[in-house]
């Protein structure tokens, strides 16, 4: 980025920083899908010479900070910001904070693939092999999702599907003699947690999701969550429970998703609510 496009940035980011923490002089109410609007008419109508792409960034900063990813493209990564945050406060206070920090994160104006993709192109391999880009998988990493893909195909129920998710997790946080997990899922978007048991210590995720040599096996995860769970438009909420040498304990129910993806009501349980909720639980 050269100093012109440097300084353009510099702009942008003042610019929306002022208008995030006076809403209602620019907005007209302090919502986020307002503010997503807001930014779209003014990067069209500003005509910046940088490429921000601010969808993915996004969507790569939720993904590594809160573990939630897109199932389709139906909606933006900042409708999933909504969906993880709410559209009021929490919203503002996020997009804030990824101004902040995630924006910088991935400097890079070429970035890969999106998330999204990613999961779809593992999908297609947990499937029938068939994947866009094959050939960029290390050896390890396709041995890696064929042993999940022939797991896969052997177990049918729900419940032994689920065992495989948590020998995945396994592979991400080593062995456990405990482990909790939250899956809000849909057809849209997704967000996991887990918190385990280990030397009777209990670990949660925010320890794991953000590392760069796990970013791959969290993927590969959230692809087979989405494989398992999200066929529906409804929300489900699912959490699994497994004690060693105990069974596993799964608990499904759909919850009001009044986020539809042409609905940005405020009006609806966050993910980030519920998963406070569940940490309060555990």
């Amino acid at each position: 980025m050269d100093k012109i496009q440097e300084k353009e940035k510099i702009e942008f980011l003042n610019f929306i920083s002022e208008v995030i923490s006076k809403p209602e002089m620019y907005l007209i109410k302090r919502r986020i899908d307002y503010l997503n609007t807001f930014i779209d008419g003014y990067l069209f109508g500003r005509k910046y010479s940088f490429s921000l792409n601010l969808n993915l960034k996004i969507e790569n900063w939720l993904f590594n900070k809160y573990s939630a990813s897109l199932n389709n493209s139906l909606i933006s990564s900042r409708g999933l910001l909504i969906r993880v945050f709410g559209n009021d406060e929490k919203g503002f206070k996020a997009f804030s904070d990824f101004l902040e920090i995630g924006l910088d994160q991935n400097n890079n104006d070429n970035l890969e693939d999106s998330i999204a993709e990613d999961k779809h192109n593992y999908q297609n391999i947990i499937r029938n092999y068939g994947v866009r880009n094959q050939d960029k998988l290390s050896y390890e990493s396709k041995k890696y999702i064929e042993n999940i893909r022939n797991q896969y195909e052997i177990s049918k129920s729900l419940e032994a599907r689920c065992e495989i998710l948590l020998s995945i997790i396994e592979t991400i946080v080593g062995d456990f003699n405990e482990i909790k997990v939250l899956i809000c899922c849909s057809e849209y978007y997704m967000q996991i947690h887990f918190t385990f048991l280990r030397n009777n210590i209990w670990f949660h995720d925010e320890d794991f999701i953000g590392k760069e040599e796990m970013k791959f096996k969290m993927i590969v995860l959230h692809s087979y969550v989405q494989l398992i769970f999200a066929c529906e438009k409804e929300m489900s909420l699912v959490t699994l429970h497994k004690e060693k040498e105990k069974n596993l304990i799964i608990d499904c129910e759909e919850m009001n998703d009044d986020f539809a993806v042409n609905n940005y009501s405020s009006h609806f349980v966050s993910f980030q609510d519920v998963y406070s909720n569940w940490r309060k639980d555990n």
